[in-house]
C-alpha cells in the first residue's frame, strides 16, 4: 500500500513539473520574439533617421603618452573634435573623406575655427604645449593633413607659426579691442565743467605755481579733471604737458596725491616693503653664502637699504 502511494505521489510531482515547464516555455518564446521585434524596429527607426557617419579615429598620442596629454589638454580629444566638426553637413562630408583625402582650404578653416574657438572658450593662454596637442589631435582625425599647416614651434624669440596660432591670436586681440572700445563708448565723460570747484582749481593752476601749499590743495581739488587721463597710459604725455607744476622741484608730491586718489595706496609703502625684503635677503646671504664676493654684495645691499629708509623718512615728513 505504501509503495503504491509513493509511486502515485512521484507521478504527480513529475506531471506537475512538466506542466510548469510547459507553461513557462510559451512565455519565454514570446519574450524572445518580442525582443527580436524591438531590435528590428530600432534598426528600422535608425535607418529611417539622419545618417550617422561613424569615423574610426586612431589614438592621437604620437609624441607623448596619454597621461601627459590629459595633463595639458584634457577636454579636447579626437572624438570630441570629430563630434564638433560633424555638427554640420559640410563637417560630416569632410569627416567621411578624412581617411582618403587631404582637406581643402575651407575644410582647414573649419577645423582651425572649431579648435580655436574651443581653446578660447576654455580661457587658457595660448601655450606651446596646447598648440602641439591640438595639431596632433587634428592629424588623428584627418591623417592626410600636414602638422606644419597648423603648428610650427617658435624659433628663439619669434612667435609660433601655423593656422592655429594665427587664428587664436588674431581673434583674442580682436575681442580685447572690441571690449576696450565698448567700455570707452559706455563710460560717462568726465569733464571739470560739471563741478564748479574743479573748474576753479584748474583755472588757478593755469596761472599759478606758488605758494606750494596752495598748489597741493588746488591739485587735490582738480583731480577729477585728470582722472580719465591718469587711467590711460597713452595720455601720460598730455598730463605732463598740461601741468608744468610736475616739472618743479617738488612736483613728485603731486604725483603722490594722484596716486592716492586713484585708490592705489601710499606710494611710500612699496619702499617700506622693499626695505623689509632687503633685510631678509642680507641675513640669508650672510648665513649661507660662501663666495668671497658675498661680502661686497652685502655691503651694496645695505647701502641700498639705507637709501630706501632715508627716502621713506623724507616722504613722511
Amino acid at each position: 500500500g505504501n509503495s503504491r502511494a509513493a509511486d502515485t505521489s512521484q507521478e504527480a510531482d513529475t506531471s506537475q513539473a512538466a506542466g510548469t515547464s510547459q507553461e513557462a516555455d510559451p512565455s519565454q518564446v514570446a519574450g524572445t520574439s518580442q525582443e527580436a521585434d524591438t531590435s528590428k524596429a530600432a534598426d528600422t527607426s535608425q535607418a529611417a533617421g539622419t545618417t550617422h557617419i561613424d569615423v574610426d579615429i586612431p589614438d592621437a598620442g604620437k609624441t607623448r603618452s596619454k597621461e601627459e596629454r590629459e595633463s595639458t589638454s584634457p577636454e579636447l580629444t579626437p572624438k570630441v573634435l570629430a563630434s564638433l566638426i560633424g555638427q554640420t553637413d559640410y563637417g560630416q562630408l569632410i569627416l567621411k573623406n578624412s581617411q582618403t583625402h587631404p582637406l581643402s582650404k575651407p575644410g582647414q578653416d573649419l577645423v582651425v575655427e572649431t579648435v580655436g574657438d574651443y581653446h578660447i572658450k576654455s580661457g587658457r593662454r595660448c601655450r606651446a604645449e596646447f598648440l602641439e596637442d591640438y595639431s596632433e589631435i587634428i592629424l588623428a582625425v584627418f591623417p592626410k593633413e600636414v602638422k606644419e599647416t597648423y603648428y610650427i614651434p617658435r624659433i628663439k624669440k619669434s612667435n609660433p607659426k601655423g593656422k592655429l596660432f594665427s587664428f587664436i591670436n588674431n581673434k583674442t586681440q580682436k575681442t580685447r579691442s572690441n571690449i576696450k572700445q565698448e567700455l570707452a563708448r559706455i563710460s560717462p565723460a568726465e569733464t571739470p565743467a560739471e563741478d564748479p570747484q574743479v573748474g576753479a582749481a584748474i583755472s588757478w593752476l593755469g596761472i599759478n605755481t606758488s605758494p606750494w601749499e596752495t598748489v597741493l590743495a588746488q591739485w587735490r581739488a582738480s583731480f577729477p579733471a585728470r582722472k580719465h587721463l591718469l587711467k590711460n597710459i597713452n595720455k601720460s604725455d598730455q598730463v605732463i604737458s598740461s601741468y608744468p607744476h610736475l616739472r618743479l622741484e617738488y612736483g613728485y608730491q603731486l604725483l603722490d596725491v594722484d596716486y592716492q586718489q586713484l585708490g592705489l595706496g601710499n606710494p611710500a609703502e612699496g619702499t617700506t616693503k622693499w626695505s623689509v625684503y632687503m633685510s631678509h635677503l642680507i641675513s640669508y646671504i650672510a648665513k649661507n653664502a660662501r663666495d668671497p664676493s658675498a661680502t661686497a654684495l652685502i655691503k651694496t645691499l645695505k647701502q641700498s637699504q639705507h637709501a630706501c629708509s632715508d627716502d621713506t623718512a623724507t616722504d613722511t615728513m
